[in-house]
């Protein structure tokens, strides 16, 4: 069976890459074909004419600021769209480029099951208007055909009634659906459908797969890993001070140069994929506030605390629950506690126990809806 899978991995981070990535992974080790549908969203198609007016009010004001912001903005997006890109491009096999559901009708990805997620693909936020992404919701995908969401993500789930209306609309067509955070299953749930909470898929995969694709050992030396997707100063500095107390160095990553005037110039910008990966799968301590280094966090069995505001809490929150390590959340007004939960040692026995779990519940129900007629 051929199955084509359609995901954020258009996005300028790790998590969405390496989500895709696991995705086609965990298919093809049980013997299916898969296939990313190379689909750009609007939010990234960042060489349109319109783009600088769609995204920012303070460059489109005139000839001069459009001119600085090509110079500036847009062309650290460019770096970072062609970064991962090429992970994607070396790492993947995908369709040609789609960049409208229009496209993706007239000339469908030859498969015979469609799947859409992980990450937050439904999330609304995420669009100019504020309205559902439709191929992210397999719009373009005839009522023939097998349509299974798996670990789709709502995100922190801001949605107007009228737009509650169309996605339900779009999730009454799916054959299945199973979404990332208990927050998604009560959104389906509160539309009179069902899901199922599932693990993502950099969890699905074992172990084995990010030890085959992370680099090597690239420091000798013990050292304390601090990743940011939104900077806080404050957070820096707690990181400076526990490594300092740990007698370790701090190690500082970052998936966007544009934020070297909060990190410094010590920071790791843009390290490669792999190397991203041994960071982390070599650390003593992290501290982050992105979900997928927590994810890797677990799958290294490291020493971590999560950081969380009114953006990722939901999110993060929920996959902890699940693995009885929720204590570890840290919330971001309240980073005092954060050397506490660091020295306080995960017992990775137990962890494992229930990833073991999971991994098994989530795994075959995806492959049972794809062998379901």
């Amino acid at each position: 069976m051929k199955v084509g899978l359609i995901t954020l991995s258009c996005a300028y981070n790790y998590g969405a890459v390496l989500q895709a990535y696991a995705t086609e992974r965990f298919l093809n080790q049980h013997g299916y074909d898969a296939v990313l549908i190379d689909y750009v969203t609007e939010r990234y198609q960042i060489d349109t004419k319109d783009y600088v007016y769609k995204t920012t009010v303070r460059w489109k004001k005139n000839a001069l600021t459009r001119f600085v912001w090509k110079y500036t903005w847009h062309k650290n997006d460019v770096k970072c769209r062609d970064f991962f890109r090429n992970f994607v491009e070396e790492h993947i096999p995908k369709t040609k480029v789609y960049y409208s559901n229009e496209e993706l009708k007239e000339d469908l990805p030859d498969c015979d099951a469609f799947i859409s997620g992980s990450d937050q693909i439904w999330n609304t936020d995420f669009s100019w208007d504020k309205q559902p992404d439709y191929p992210f919701f397999l719009d373009f995908v005839p009522d023939d055909r097998k349509k299974i969401a798996y670990s789709s993500s709502f995100g922190e789930v801001h949605m107007s009634t009228e737009v509650k209306q169309k996605v339900r609309k779009l999730l009454e067509r799916y054959d299945a659906i199973a979404v990332r955070e208990n927050s998604g299953k009560n959104l389906v749930e509160d539309m009179g459908l069902s899901a199922k909470v599932v693990l993502d898929p950099t969890m699905l995969c074992d172990r084995t797969v990010w030890d085959e694709l992370a680099a090597s050992r690239l420091l000798k030396q013990d050292y304390v890993l601090l990743f940011q997707i939104n900077p806080n100063k404050e957070l820096l500095h707690f990181a400076e001070e526990f490594a300092r107390s740990q007698k370790m160095n701090l190690v500082i990553l970052s998936a966007n140069p544009a934020h070297k005037k909060f990190l410094g110039r010590k920071a790791i910008y843009l390290p490669k994929v792999e190397e991203w990966l041994s960071y982390f799968k070599y650390a003593s301590y992290v501290l982050t506030d992105s979900f997928h280094a927590c994810v890797f966090s677990v799958q290294f069995e490291r020493q971590f605390a999560p950081v969380v505001d009114q953006r990722n809490t939901k999110r993060i929150s929920s996959v902890l629950e699940l693995l009885d390590v929720k204590k570890r959340i840290v919330e971001v007004n309240d980073l005092h506690a954060l050397p506490g939960v660091l020295k306080s040692t995960i017992h990775y026995d137990d962890v494992k126990q229930k990833l073991k779990g999971l991994q098994k519940d989530s795994g075959e129900w995806l492959l049972n809806k794809l062998e379901t007629d």
